[in-house]
Order: C-alpha cells, then sequence, then structure tokens
C-alpha cells in the first residue's frame, strides 16, 4: 500500500510539475521575476512567482546544503513560494550533494521552523523535493505510510505536514489556543515535535518508543541542548496523555489534575502539550476536532496549569470546595435560608463542585427541587461554543433501579449521539445525571418541539412500571473509508489509576443501542456507574465507564470483575472473536 501511495505521489507530482510549467514557462517567469522582482543575493531573485534561482544559484545548491535551506527561509520571510522551477533545481541538485546535511544547514533549519509566516507551504515544497526526510529522521520511511485504522484519514507524513500547518493558524486564532501559541517562546521546537510525533509508525514497536529514538537522533543531529533534548523526547513519548485523560478518563476528578501535573512537570511543557493535542487531533481528519473537544482540553488545561503554577484561587481543596460551597448559596438567594436547599448545598461531591460553576449549580438544585412527587424532571440547553446540546435529569434513587442505563437507552432510541456524561448523588438519595449529545438531524440548536420530545422519552425512561427495552430507529449511515474494519473488540479493566473507582475501557464497533448494551451489562453486573465518556471515530467505538460496587466502593473482587468483563465481550461480540485480555492489575 506504501508503494502504491508513493507511485500515485510520482503521479501527482509529474501532473502539477507540468501544470505549472504550462501556466508559468520559463522564459515569462524569468521576464517577470527581471521586472518586477529584486535579487536578494547573489543567484537568488524574489519576483512575481516567487523564489527563483538563476544558473549560478542553482550551480550553488548542487553543492551547498544551506543554499537549500535558504531558499525556504526567504519563502517563508517574503510569503510566498518557491517557484517552480526552483523546486526543479533542488531536486536535480539533491543527488550531488552529500548524504548528510551540514551543521550551518541544521542551525538554519531550526532557526526556519521557529518563524510561523508560511511554514506550512515551505515544509511541503521541500518535502516534495525531498529536501525534509534528509533534515527529519524518519521521514523517509513515513512517505506515503498509510494508517490501517478507522481513526487516521491521512498517512503519516500527510498527517504530520497538517499538524505544523493547524499550528501556524492559531497565529489568527483569537481563542485559548491562539493565545497560549502565540505566547510560545520556543514555537520551533513545537513545530519539530510536531513534524516528528507519528514517524515512529510502521514498526512492530509502539510508535511512541521508536518515536522518542528518532527524537534523540534528532537531538544529536541538530545538537541539542539537554533541555530542549529532553522537551522533545518528552513531547514525542506523550504526545497522547492529554488526550487519553481529557476523553478516556474522568477530567474533572482531582487525581486526574494531579496525575497529569506531575507527568508533565512545568507550565511550558504544558503548554507545548495543550497546543500540540490539539495541531494532532485537527490533522487526524475533518471534523475530528470539534467545539466540544475544544471545550474538553481546554477545562482540563487551565486546571492543571492552576496546579502547576499554584494559580489556584484556593490553596487548598477544603477552602475550594467551602468558597464554591459559598458561591453556590450566595447564586440561591433567598432559596439559600431553605433547609432543604442548605443540605444538598452541604453534600455536593467534590467531582460536581469542580465541573459546575455556582449559577449552573444553583439552577440544577432548583431543577431538583422542582421535582415534587414526580419520577424525574428534564431540561435542556444547547451550548453554542460546543454545537452539543446538554441533558440534565434529575431524580431519586428510589424511584427506579438501572436509571443510568434507562437514560441511555432514551437517549439513543432519540437518535441522538452521546458524547459525554456525568452521574452525580446529591443529599438524599437525590441523582443528577447529565449527558451531553448531538443530533444529527439538526444542524444547530434542535426546535423547541423536538427538545420536548427527548425530554420527555427521558421522563418516560425511569417512571414506575417503565420495564420495556427501548427501541433504536434505524440510522443510515455511509460506507466505512477505505473498506477497513475496525479494531477487534476488547475489555480493558483498569483498577490502579482512580483510588475511589475502578475503570472500563470498552472498545467496539459501532452500533444502534451498543451503549445502552453496555450499561445495562453493567447494572446487571452488579455495577454503578458514575462516569463515562463516550467516542466514536467512524465506526469505532472508545467508552470508559468508572463504575464502583452497589455500596460506592471500588469494586476489589477480582472474580466478579473478570465476569463482568467476559459478559461485556459476549454482548459487543457476540461471534465471541474479541480479543481476549486480562484486567490492567493482573497483567
Amino acid at each position: 500500500m506504501q508503494s502504491y501511495f508513493r507511485h500515485t505521489q510520482a503521479i501527482a507530482d509529474v501532473t502539477e510539475r507540468l501544470s505549472a510549467r504550462a501556466v508559468s514557462h520559463p522564459y515569462w517567469a524569468h521576464v517577470a521575476t527581471v521586472l518586477f522582482g529584486h535579487w536578494v543575493e547573489p543567484g537568488v531573485r524574489i519576483g512575481p512567482v516567487g523564489v527563483r534561482v538563476d544558473r549560478r544559484g542553482a550551480r550553488r545548491l548542487q553543492t551547498d546544503w544551506d543554499a537549500i535551506v535558504r531558499l525556504g527561509e526567504l519563502a517563508n520571510l517574503y510569503h510566498t513560494q518557491l517557484a517552480p522551477d526552483t523546486v526543479e533545481a533542488i531536486r536535480r541538485a539533491l543527488p550531488q550533494l552529500g548524504e548528510k546535511p551540514s551543521a550551518a544547514a541544521r542551525r538554519r533549519f531550526l532557526s526556519l521552523l521557529g518563524h510561523p509566516g508560511r511554514l506550512g507551504p515551505v515544509l511541503r515544497e521541500l518535502h516534495d523535493a525531498g529536501i525534509l526526510e534528509r533534515f527529519v529522521p524518519g521521514m523517509e520511511r513515513a512517505r506515503g505510510l498509510l494508517q490501517f485504522n478507522q481513526y487516521h484519514k491521512y498517512t503519516v507524513d500527510e498527517h504530520c505536514l497538517r499538524a505544523v500547518e493547524n499550528a501556524v493558524a492559531l497565529l489568527d486564532d483569537p481563542g485559548p489556543l491562539g493565545r497560549v501559541y502565540r505566547g510560545l517562546s520556543g514555537k520551533w521546537l513545537l513545530h519539530l515535535a510536531l513534524l516528528m510525533h507519528d514517524l515512529g509508525k510502521g514498526r512492530l514497536e509502539d510508535h511512541r518508543v521508536v518515536g522518542v529514538e528518532l527524537a534523540r537522533q534528532a537531538a544529536a543531529d541538530f545538537a541539542l541542548g539537554e533541555e530542549d533534548a529532553e522537551t522533545l523526547s518528552f513531547l514525542i513519548r506523550k504526545h497522547q496523555m492529554l488526550t487519553h485523560e481529557a476523553f478516556h478518563r474522568d477530567s474533572e476528578d482531582e487525581e486526574t489534575i494531579v496525575r497529569l501535573a506531575v507527568q508533565t512537570g512545568s507550565p511550558e511543557r504544558l503548554e507545548l502539550l495543550y497546543v500540540m493535542t490539539a495541531c494532532d487531533l485537527a490533522a487526524v481528519g475533518p471534523n475530528v476536532w470539534d467545539g466540544w473537544k475544544y471545550d474538553v482540553v481546554t477545562r482540563l488545561f487551565h486546571r492543571t496549569m492552576q496546579y502547576l503554577a499554584a494559580e489556584s484561587p484556593a490553596t487548598t481543596n477544603a477552602e475550594f470546595y467551602a468558597q464554591r460551597r459559598a458561591e453556590i448559596a450566595a447564586a440561591l438567594g433567598p432559596d439559600g435560608a431553605d433547609p432543604w436547599f442548605a443540605r444538598q448545598v452541604a453534600a455536593l461531591p467534590p467531582a460536581y463542585l469542580h465541573a459546575t460553576d455556582a449559577g449552573s449549580a444553583a439552577a440544577d438544585l432548583r431543577l431538583l427541587r422542582g421535582r415534587g412527587e414526580q419520577p424525574a424532571v428534564a431540561a435542556a440547553r444547547y451550548r453554542d461554543e460546543t454545537g452539543m446540546l446538554e441533558l440534565t435529569v434529575g431524580t431519586s434513587e428510589a424511584v427506579a433501579a438501572g436509571i443510568f442505563h434507562r437514560l441511555t437507552g432514551a437517549l439513543t432510541g432519540c437518535g441522538l449521539e452521546i458524547r459525554a456524561a456525568q452521574i452525580h448523588t446529591f443529599g438524599d438519595r437525590q441523582i443528577l445525571d447529565r449527558f451531553w449529545v448531538r443530533d444529527p438531524d439538526y444542524q444547530g440548536p434542535p426546535p423547541e418541539h423536538r427538545i420536548a420530545e427527548i425530554c420527555r422519552g427521558l421522563i418516560e425512561a425511569v417512571s414506575p412500571g417503565q420495564a420495556r427495552p427501548p427501541r433504536f430507529r434505524k440510522l443510515w449511515q455511509p460506507a466505512a473509508a477505505a473498506g477497513l474494519p475496525p479494531a477487534p473488540p476488547r475489555v480493558n479493566i483498569d483498577n490502579t489509576t482512580s483510588n475511589r473507582y475502578t475503570i472500563f475501557d470498552v472498545f467496539a464497533a459501532d452500533r444502534a443501542g451498543l451503549l445502552y448494551d453496555i450499561a445495562r451489562t453493567l447494572f446487571d453486573c452488579e455495577l454503578s456507574v458514575w462516569r463515562a465518556r463516550i467516542a466514536t471515530y467512524q465506526v469505532q467505538v472508545v467508552d470508559v465507564f468508572y463504575v464502583t460496587d452497589p455500596d460506592g466502593e471500588k469494586c476489589r473482587d477480582a472474580a466478579k470483575l473478570e465476569a463482568a468483563r467476559r459478559r461485556l465481550l459476549e454482548v459487543i461480540d457476540p461471534s465471541g472473536g474479541a480479543r481476549q485480555e486480562r484486567p490492567a492489575d493482573q497483567r
């Protein structure tokens, strides 16, 4: 497959070069450059068609690596392209050059990486000319290398180049990402890490492990200082860490924040990792990086930065919780004097206090209070910044058993895509469940009648006597890209990451009702779900569930966990072909 991509890319390159020569004939390009351009240095002119070399400049390219990188530097500085005949001159010069670039050329290459400007297109032009792989270890092997999964849509080299282009585009981004990127003093290091982060793929070993070896080679080639070399290795080794903690673990949990802060070690590295995560995800494929992911990653970044930079408004968790409870009581106004509200505020769990601002918490408590004798109440609001519908359901443990799987069944039955869920237990056995969903039938906020239908379905799902399983509507979906099958289904159990919960990681092929079946199976195994992260990539599902035993304690019964894992495998893979893995703490 790699040979196929390389051959097709070679054909595309030839076609593009012929087209460029037809549009901009060398003679007329020369005339335009003479008339309207100017000399930058002997043998090199800048003009309407870009950076051009004359015969003298072309001869110099055959003996001087630094002269080639200088052309890319000029194209970046003048925000123009390398003229087509200049790229041809570089290609012809390549066989005459030594195998390894000079130290001066490597220094200039790092300087080029430090200036965003037109960096993305310049790197593409150098890559097309066969230059980039002489400077970046692993790039030659990654050229045209297809990633055999339903997640990545581009070859490895294309993905890495797009990641750099995404970073450069942040210069004009008005949000948190843009502010952090513009404030980075070592942009060259970020760009080099993005260029190299996936180059370890295509081997039997973990691509991050191979990537670290490539990073060490690059550090030696570029004569990096010890600190820069270590940071480069860290970014490549840990480039998936923020994604994992944000979407595969509870990003509101204090344990997650502390773990991320300890592994990152400094505010500077966290800033680099934050920008790198966003650029990496955005380069995976169309619509992979969306407003919801932006919000989740940014919230995790800010909370971890407060921990690292000691900027938290409360010096201890106890002080923070007391302050947040006081803010909620103030937001309740006169209602705060009601003994019921006072009792609920005092019992609010830590995870809820971290995840919810005072105004939203006051609204949640009023929603619960307004339930009265009803089995449940539901509210919805559309979040423009994430493009998600946020659904909140208030009920009581006394109303029905298995509330979580009932609610997921109702949402899936409405044709909604569930992206995340939080389950909170308040005082007096009050339950508040929150879901973030996307309605595929509407672009933007769903109409009021649609929201009313969804809320009505949620209330009916937990009402007494509602025993029949939900019905899932059939949804048309386009065929999977390139005919690639999803990864083999598997269930992993992590009993070491969290002190309070057992974590189930479920990997399966997507289908209607899958989340309901998983949640129902966990309930049948006498496990209570407290947090859920749901991610779908094409036809591949990666769901994460934080569970406890019926007493709210971490499940330490190995036999019970293994039985639950096997039951889940039977549900997600009825054919019995699922990969058999032991729990993480038993490996």
